[in-house]
């Protein structure tokens, strides 16, 4: 049985096929006295290959070289008509941003109808391309400046919070050292209950700033990065929204309670709990002389 190969040619710009010369690569009777030995049934395989014929391409590239792959274009002599002009001034064009920000949405006062809709916003002047940065480059110093102001202040005032706290519970720990009474032992509960409670709220602001600054580089350093129209419109949203909360913690500072005003609440508390707890010492002195006076007249009247 006879077995070979034949290259087919297929042309990509007229799309016929032309059949080369077939590659006999063996045969049974190959041994016969016969000069070209072929079988009655042998396999041929077929082999396409992709490639531009001969008159293809030079009908294409109009006379140049067949074998230059990337021709250098011929020389046009030109239309005799004038080109016609097109009034592109007249033609609109879709906006480049529909939306530029979802906080210019939330941040209106009213109900949800009065809130503005899609066709409202396709009308309004777009805002600038992401990639001027303009949103985001104009003061590349926003909002650094106020994350370092409130987590300053924060430590600042952990700080002295944690000083009042550790003489205060001195004191605590002083008075219970003398055995107090069980109202006075409320107290001194209360007293540091207040000094826990003080000192968690501050750390649990701490530990929020803490988290509120990591995000905040690292939206930074997804900005830097040149994201999409949309995707710079929610980090500039998410940027905004860190620097109002880190604002509203620089006003809270204004009104929170200072180590002083807490320091002179503990004061006043455990200054009541001294008093208590000498008015009950020298009632207990009273009662005692009193015991001993019934003690002698009893023993004088016997």
């Amino acid at each position: 049985m006879c077995w070979g190969v034949q290259d087919h040619n297929f042309c990509e710009l007229c799309r016929q096929e032309t059949a080369l010369e077939i590659n006999w690569l063996g045969c049974q009777l190959e041994f016969c006295e016969v000069d070209s030995p072929v079988c009655q049934n042998p396999i041929i395989s077929k082999l396409i290959t992709y490639c531009s014929c001969q008159t293809c391409q030079t009908e294409a590239y109009d006379g140049g070289n067949p074998d230059d792959i990337y021709p250098e274009p011929f020389a046009h002599p030109g239309f005799s008509d004038t080109k016609p002009v097109i009034p592109v001034d007249r033609v609109q064009f879709p906006e480049p941003t529909a939306y530029e920000s979802f906080s210019n949405v939330e941040n209106l006062a009213g109900s949800a109808d009065e809130l503005p809709s899609y066709e409202d916003a396709m009308n309004e002047i777009p805002s600038p391309p992401s990639y001027d940065l303009t949103l985001v480059r104009d003061n590349p110093l926003e909002g650094v400046k106020i994350l370092s102001t409130a987590h300053r202040r924060a430590t600042r005032r952990y700080q002295q919070l944690m000083h009042v706290a550790k003489k205060r519970r001195q004191d605590i720990r002083r008075f219970l050292n003398q055995n107090p009474p069980t109202d006075t032992i409320r107290i001194l509960d209360y007293a540091t209950e207040v000094i826990e409670s003080f000192l968690f709220d501050q750390e649990q602001r701490l530990s929020r700033m803490d988290l509120l600054a990591r995000s905040f580089l690292a939206i930074r350093e997804e900005i830097d990065l040149l994201p999409s129209s949309p995707q710079m419109a929610l980090l500039e949203h998410k940027r905004q929204s860190i620097i109002r909360e880190m604002e509203g913690y620089v006003d809270q500072d204004n009104t929170l309670g200072t180590a002083e005003v807490w320091d002179l609440r503990l004061e006043s508390l455990l200054n009541h709990v001294g008093v208590e707890m000498v008015s009950a010492s020298l009632q207990e002195i009273r009662d005692m002389m009193a015991s001993i006076r019934a003690m002698r007249a009893n023993a004088s009247s016997t």
